[in-house]
């Protein structure tokens, strides 16, 4: 049953705008399911309490809970936004207990492949025909009015939330090819690379092309090999620039436009962007650094007296959100938190792999790695959408991290006693 809800969640948060929603919408009634397995699993086994990435889970989550809690009883603020932001929270700790069994790994894993499968029919649908589902909120304004415009989302309302999930699915993809056990299995993230390469750039997401490079370039740091394939892929890089040729080309027009958009300020979407960044530190000073309250964001950057007025109103960041919404010291478990990971990570890293080593512990590694890289891009897939806290897609992608985590660090221990 564990193994069969974990492969459900990534496809269930995929396809959440066509489902029921409301607070009990399905992804959130299987992260209450599988939470409900966690604690039976505890029962039966009281040493799991011990585990450190558990221990992490559940300290972080209860400091932001409680200021979650702080906001609303200071200023009202939203309650089913804390219930939400609460659903991501357990489904991370219950994830950190299950996520110490090897195949419940695998099943999430596999889990995702299988949502990107399920969104790209869409997504190459919609590049195909130029037509779209009902939901995707961009293509009602733009489908047919700007000549040429084209922008897949696929069964989410934006493309940057697509944009966010194929970065997630590439980054798992090595994991997911260590874990194949059959020739057909092993095949399917190596088809699968390419297709969501093409995908990702038809969303036209740039912070998603930004952070799925940057995760691959943390996945390339970690092998011998790969390090010389990412040193000649940035000098082939720095060439095209100094030449004036693609790729280099379209990288230093796109860094010349974030320079221009920064200076125009507010009238342009970088600038609306870092205008979001400077309401929510103003946020976070009126309310004496605690947080103004769950889902309050747009509400105090309505409010006449933010002096940071820009052309939206959602945040646009998702660590900024979380620090004007639940507090200076919330954000600041966060970070420690994922700090925490990369910790463990670079502990198990580190370690030499021996030359006879089991298929299994290549595996380990290669888990160490995709938690690495995901961990890493977490601030730039929280900046890809105007809301982060609220969305089942980041609940699922936090959840797998510390799945992850928690596989990563029963393996570390296991082979520190084994000796």
């Amino acid at each position: 049953m564990t193994r069969l809800l974990l492969f459900l969640l990534p496809s269930l948060a995929t396809v959440a705008l066509y489902l029921p929603g409301g607070l009990l919408m399905p992804a959130r009634l299987v992260i209450l399911a599988l939470a409900g397995l966690a604690v039976a699993d505890l029962v039966r086994r009281p040493g799991l309490l011990r585990s450190p990435v558990l221990l992490v889970a559940v300290g972080a989550s209860a400091v932001i809970g409680l200021f979650g809690v702080i906001g609303l009883l200071r200023y009202g603020g939203h309650a089913a936004s804390l219930a939400q932001w609460g659903f991501a929270l357990l489904g991370v700790c219950a994830a950190a207990v299950l996520g110490r069994e090897r195949r419940a790994v695998r099943a999430l894993l596999w889990g995702w492949l299988a949502s990107a499968g399920l969104a790209a029919v869409v997504g190459f649908w919609e590049i195909a025909t130029a037509r779209h589902l009902p939901g995707n909120a961009p293509a009602r304004e733009y489908a047919g009015v700007v000549p040429g415009w084209n922008v897949i989302s696929s069964f989410f309302d934006n493309p940057n939330l697509y944009a966010y999930h194929c970065v997630v699915v590439i980054l798992l993809l090595p994991a997911l090819g260590m874990t194949a056990r059959r020739p057909l299995t092993r095949a399917l993230p190596i088809v699968a690379a390419p297709a969501l390469a093409v995908l990702l750039l038809w969303t036209s997401g740039r912070m998603a092309i930004i952070a799925a490079a940057v995760g691959l370039a943390v996945c390339a740091l970690t092998r011998r090999w790969s390090r010389w394939v990412l040193a000649a892929a940035v000098a082939a890089l720095a060439a095209t620039i100094a030449l004036d040729v693609p790729p280099g080309r379209q990288v230093s027009a796109a860094a010349r436009m974030l320079i221009e958009n920064l200076q125009w300020g507010e009238l342009t979407s970088s600038g609306a962007r870092l205008q979001l960044i400077r309401a929510g530190v103003w946020m976070t000073e009126q309310s004496q650094f605690l947080g103004v309250g769950p889902g309050r964001f747009a509400d105090m950057a309505r409010d006449p007296a933010n002096p940071h007025v820009a052309e939206f109103t959602n945040p646009h960041f998702g660590l900024v959100e979380l620090l004007a919404e639940y507090g200076v010291v919330s954000l600041l478990a966060l970070v420690a938190a994922l700090t925490a990971g990369v910790v463990l990570v670079v502990r198990v890293v580190r370690r030499p792999l021996p030359a006879d080593a089991e298929p299994e512990q290549r595996e380990d590694r290669t888990f160490a790695h995709a938690a690495l890289a995901l961990i890493v891009v977490t601030p730039l897939l929280s900046a890809m959408h105007s809301t982060w806290l609220s969305q089942p897609l980041t609940a699922v992608q936090l959840g797998t991290v510390a799945a992850l985590l928690a596989l990563v660090g029963t393996c570390s221990s296991r082979s520190e006693v084994e000796p």
